[in-house]
């Protein structure tokens, strides 16, 4: 995710998304959907955006999930293509 406006406040914006998915899964599976927590991360101006993505999708395979990042069913990118990522 990537602000675009001086005002975006991310923390907000999750604490929002987990409050409205975790509600409706929780009403229709009577269990809860989100653990508590989650990292979150400021990008400095220089920081190369698409490095951090490769890292990310290698996440599954350093946590012993999968084999490769190509493995994992939750994998994608609204920018790059896997293909690229996995490279």
């Amino acid at each position: 995710m990537e602000a675009e406006t001086p005002g975006a406040n991310v923390r907000r914006f999750v604490q929002r998304a987990k409050q409205h998915s975790g509600a409706a899964y929780a009403r229709r599976c009577r269990q809860p959907l989100w653990q508590s927590g989650y990292r979150q991360q400021q990008l400095r101006q220089d920081t190369d955006v698409r490095e951090v993505a490769r890292y990310i999708l290698w996440n599954p395979v350093g946590e012993g999930l999968t084999q490769t990042p190509a493995e994992y069913p939750y994998l994608g990118s609204y920018v790059w293509s896997v293909e690229d990522l996995i490279e």
